[in-house]
């Protein structure tokens, strides 16, 4: 099965994509500029909008309280890099997504 992704370089241009069209996951480093992820991924579950794609985050600098951050602005996961890429694609395939979107710097 084949993904689209969409590159955003910043938090920011992830939210806007977001604003411009639909989305079924996202994918999304925790070290972002301007804005973390975390802080994006807040953001993104405080719009205004009726679907809200699942995110999940990454970071080469997992703790507990990283991932209990994430997981409180909404995230599905915080992954820790590297991260077995087929495992994600297997968990975003069984909950019914045929495109994923990543965010990343």
């Amino acid at each position: 099965m084949g993904f689209s992704v969409t590159p955003a370089a910043t938090g920011i241009d992830a939210l806007k994509a977001l604003d411009a069209e639909t989305f079924d996951a996202v994918l999304m480093d925790i070290n972002m500029p301007p804005i973390s992820g975390i802080e994006t991924c807040a953001r993104m579950m405080n719009r205004k909008s009726p679907i809200q794609p699942p995110v999940w985050l990454m970071t080469g600098m997992w703790s507990e309280d990283v991932e209990r951050r994430g997981i409180a602005a909404g995230a599905r996961a915080v992954l820790s890099k590297p991260f077995n890429c087929a495992q994600l694609v297997k968990q975003m395939e069984a909950d019914g997504l045929r495109s994923v979107t990543e965010f990343r710097a």
